[in-house]
């Protein structure tokens, strides 16, 4: 073999034994090589840096939202830890029973009439002159002062002063009021035949029932009926909600004179004083 020839066979030979980059026209440079592929490595690192932080601000940002929507509930009417705001007693201002909210019917629904019950502080019972103009803090009213003489008991087809049933009221009756100012026959028709029917209350079984039923120009709401110290407001008669405050109240020992009986003057006769009212 030539001499040029093994010489050119001998350095194939070393090319291939050492690697590629033995063979390159490059110097070779491990510190180039090395340093090349640390900051290819660090590149790598570096744009997963990217997206880890990428990810967080997007955790941060859900995180965010979240927290805006928890704070946002008590800008829409709820109260404190995000729960409906409650009346006072903490019972919703939509809720039930007496305080100034709905009566469930006998079948546990509203009142058809959306009948309300509250109670009221008491005022002075005091006598004042027959006929002279009084004021109250309840309508109807609910106690209070009141005239002399206290009325009969039954169905009124004129507007007896309030003075005078408020009496009533003292001795532990209730009255039933109403104001239709597009008229309410079949309502008035329904409360009459109810009164009838009722059976005395407990504090005067003898009887009659101590309840009056009575127009009232002064009345904001279509029906109603007084006690002494609570008031219903309704739309409509319901028998169901009525019969309701009249066990209740009707000879209830808040009243403070609830054991007398007696009948009282009947204003419905020819002659009676009745202030004008008819």
């Amino acid at each position: 073999m030539r001499p040029a020839s093994s010489f050119l066979l001998v350095s194939l030979l070393s090319c291939l034994a050492l690697g590629p980059a033995a063979c390159s026209g490059d110097s070779g440079d491990p510190d180039l090589v090395s340093g090349g592929a640390a900051g290819s490595a660090a590149g790598s690192h570096h744009a997963a840096g990217k997206a880890g932080q990428a990810a967080a601000g997007a955790m941060s940002t859900a995180a965010g939202t979240a927290n805006s929507g928890a704070g946002g509930a008590s800008e829409s009417g709820a109260g404190s830890g995000g729960t409906p705001e409650a009346g006072v007693g903490g019972v919703s201002l939509s809720g039930s029973g007496e305080g100034g909210s709905p009566l469930l019917g006998s079948s546990g629904a509203a009142s058809e009439c959306a009948a309300v019950v509250t109670s009221y502080p008491l005022s002075v019972g005091v006598h004042v002159t027959a006929c002279m103009p009084l004021e109250y803090t309840s309508n109807p009213p609910s106690s209070g002062e009141h005239y002399p003489t206290w009325a009969d008991f039954g169905v009124y087809d004129f507007a007896l002063p309030r003075g005078y049933w408020v009496h009533n009221l003292e001795h532990g009756a209730v009255v039933v009021t109403y104001h239709c100012a597009a008229g309410c026959e079949a309502d008035l028709a329904k409360a009459k035949a109810w009164l009838a029917a009722l059976t005395p209350d407990a504090t005067c079984p003898a009887g009659p029932p101590r309840i009056l039923l009575v127009p009232d120009p002064l009345l904001d709401v279509p029906w109603a009926a007084s006690a002494w110290g609570f008031t219903l407001r309704a739309d409509c008669f319901d028998p169901d909600a009525f019969s309701d405050f009249f066990v209740k109240h009707a000879g209830q020992p808040t009243a403070p004179e609830a054991g007398l009986c007696g009948t009282g003057y009947d204003f419905r006769v020819e002659g009676a004083e009745t202030c004008g009212a008819k």
